[in-house]
């Protein structure tokens, strides 16, 4: 059953794209202190979703600050 709720969540970040809300998935967090602080019964915690509107302020980001890459024979040596 969990894998479907990964389907939604999906579909939940797409639908925050698509209003242009940033969001992200987070997993790796305490899920059992997640269920306690949410008093979840029957339910349990698989992962958690921050969500929220860019700093139009914030420079690094990848239309005011392109990524840029090391060349490739810096990175790879042929022997």
């Amino acid at each position: 059953m969990q894998h479907q709720v990964y389907l939604s969540l999906g579909f939940f970040l797409s639908a925050c794209a698509n209003l242009e809300i940033d969001s992200t998935p987070i997993e790796g967090l305490k899920t059992e202190e997640y269920n306690k602080i949410l008093q979840l019964k029957g339910y349990k915690t698989l992962f958690t979703v921050a969500i929220g509107y860019r700093n139009p302020e914030d420079t690094n980001q990848p239309s005011v600050k392109p990524k840029s890459r090391l060349a490739l024979e810096n990175i790879i040596k042929s022997i």
